[in-house]
C-alpha cells in the first residue's frame, strides 16, 4: 500500500505542539519554503510580523489537519484487517481520541495532501503577498 506521507522534522520547533510558535525570521522562511516550495520564503522580500504570524497558522493548520487525516487513517487500517468486526471497529471509534495527536505531532508528521490542500488554498493571497508586501 503506498503511503502518502510526507514526513517532516521541524528541527527549528523542537517538538512541535498546537501551542508552538516560531520566534524569528528564518523559521518563517523555512515554513514558506515547504508549504509553497522551495525559495518561496525568499519571494516575500524582508519577512514581516505579520509573515511570521501566518507562518505560525500555516504550522497549526498542517499540524492540526494532519492529525486529523493520522486518526482517520488509523480508524480506516483497522477496518480493513480481515477479520475486522463491526464491535471491533465500533470499539476503535470509540477509543479513538481525535483531539489525541501528541504522537503524529511529535513526529513532525505531515500529511502530503493535507499540505497541498493548504497551499491551493493560500496561493493567490501567498502572490499578492509577494507583488504588493502585504496581506
Amino acid at each position: 500500500m503506498k503511503k502518502f506521507v510526507i514526513v517532516l522534522i521541524f528541527s527549528f520547533l523542537g517538538v512541535i505542539n498546537s501551542n508552538a510558535q516560531l520566534s524569528n525570521k528564518n523559521e518563517a522562511k523555512e515554513v514558506y519554503d515547504f508549504v509553497f516550495g522551495t525559495g518561496a520564503g525568499d519571494k516575500l522580500g524582508t519577512i514581516t510580523p505579520e509573515d511570521i504570524s501566518k507562518a505560525n497558522l500555516f504550522v497549526k493548520e498542517l499540524t492540526e489537519k494532519s492529525c486529523q487525516m493520522g486518526w482517520i487513517e488509523s480508524l480506516w487500517k483497522s477496518s480493513i484487517k480481515p477479520n475486522a468486526t463491526v464491535k471491533g471497529i465500533f470499539m476503535k471509534f470509540i477509543t479513538s481520541n481525535i483531539n489525541d495527536c501528541s504522537s503524529d505531532i511529535k513526529d513532525g508528521k505531515v500529511y502530503e495532501s493535507v499540505k497541498n490542500v493548504l497551499a491551493a488554498n493560500w496561493k493567490g493571497a501567498f502572490e499578492v503577498r509577494v507583488e504588493t508586501g502585504s496581506w
